[in-house]
């Protein structure tokens, strides 16, 4: 998906002003930015609910799904998860059979099978949150919109529906998640744009969600990067490799030390002319960017 300068106007605010930027298949964006900076304003856009007034966006293929996870989902409590996602993958186009058979395997993925005959009005948010994630997904989209999709949820809920959400983008499933949460944003997506009055002011790239361990930065002469860059990405240890500007960066698993990447390294005859950690402060950008006071609208 491509976003190419897409503008809103409400009345003389202008809410979204030239946003762009475009979402591969399995990557994770995060749009972060105070209450006002037009987050949920380019979700509904994205979403076809609202029709931008400059601008547009471009879908590969033509016609890709979009699932939308809001903030508030829409519940009927008086129906049963079964019920719920049946009837929405009914308006989807399937037929009463193929809507039920769908809604159960969602319902499985989301860990609901046990309380799918249980009417909503008794779950919990988090289990809530479970049903309306599997509606979203009942189409089976490319793209998945997450409006502080962990608002008001317990720690366990909150792993439960990252866990579900990271195996669609591992097949991939492109998602983007907005979220105050900053540290969940930096631990789960691979670019953050931070917005500012409805402007992309700052775009930055997180630490990757497969990356549990460490990040570092490595430079090796320009003769050696290819390789150096190759040889990184086949050790078991190695989440993701980036190049960029003569700088390499490397995330490591849960099972990788620093230690052990830098002896890989230089045990394979790569020199190393600079070693160091990577991390990227997030909070300091957005404290930087996104300006002191919250927009209004």
């Amino acid at each position: 998906m491509t976003i190419r300068a897409v503008g809103k106007r409400f009345g003389r605010r202008d809410v979204l002003r030239d946003v762009s930027f475009a979402l591969s298949p399995g990557e994770v964006v995060g749009l972060v930015g105070h209450n006002g900076a037009g987050k949920s304003t380019l979700f509904r856009i994205v979403a076809g609910l609202l029709e931008p007034d400059a601008g547009g966006i471009e879908f590969s293929p033509t016609g890709a799904r979009i699932g939308f996870l809001p903030e508030r989902p829409a519940i009927y409590p008086e129906l049963t998860p079964r019920e719920f996602v049946a009837h929405f993958a009914e308006l989807a186009g399937h037929d009463p059979g193929e809507a039920s058979r769908r809604a159960e395997a969602h319902l499985d993925e989301v860990g609901l099978t046990e309380y799918k005959n249980t009417v909503m009005k008794r779950f919990s948010k988090g289990m809530m949150q479970r049903a309306s994630l599997a509606r979203a997904l009942v189409g089976e989209p490319a793209i998945l919109l997450l409006d502080e999709p962990e608002s008001g949820l317990d720690p366990i809920a909150r792993r439960d529906l990252r866990e579900i959400v990271d195996a669609r983008v591992s097949r991939g499933m492109g998602a983007i998640l907005a979220s105050h949460d900053l540290k969940t944003v930096q631990s789960t997506c691979d670019r953050v744009l931070i917005l500012r009055n409805g402007s992309i002011v700052r775009a930055v790239d997180a630490l990757d969600r497969r990356a549990t361990g460490q990040t570092f930065a490595l430079q090796v002469p320009e003769a050696q990067a290819e390789r150096a860059a190759r040889f990184a990405a086949s050790l078991a240890m190695v989440a993701e490799v980036r190049r960029r500007n003569g700088v390499m960066t490397v995330g490591l698993r849960n099972n990788g030390t620093p230690d052990a990447l830098l002896a890989a390294m230089v045990g394979a005859g790569i020199s190393i002319l600079f070693f160091g950690p990577a991390s990227v402060d997030l909070e300091g950008e957005y404290a930087k960017h996104a300006g002191d006071l919250a927009e209004v609208g």
